[in-house]
């Protein structure tokens, strides 16, 4: 087990995905943490869905459990994913 102590100074997210425990002392600055934020996340898992269905949007919002196509589309707005985005035709 690998154990990482700070004092509230910056440490790279993959320490912690290494299996390593963190343990802070003091407060940390919100901005010392690089861990992906849930758009990042969001983000990743719609292009995900994307190439998976080849860029179908209705295919991919249904994977991704959204209520409907025009969800997918906003999301896609707005984070400026391309709607052509997994289409291998395009």
């Amino acid at each position: 087990m690998r154990l990482i102590v700070t004092r509230g100074n910056a440490f790279h997210a993959e320490k912690l995905l290494s299996g390593a425990h963190l343990i802070t002392i003091g407060r940390p600055r919100t901005s010392d943490v690089f861990l992906p934020n849930l758009q990042q996340i969001e983000m990743a898992k719609i292009r995900e869905a994307l190439e998976t269905t080849r860029g179908n949007i209705t295919k991919a919002a249904k994977l991704l459990a959204y209520r409907s196509r025009q969800t997918m589309l906003t999301k896609m707005d707005g984070y400026g994913i391309a709607r052509d985005f997994g289409d291998l035709g395009a």
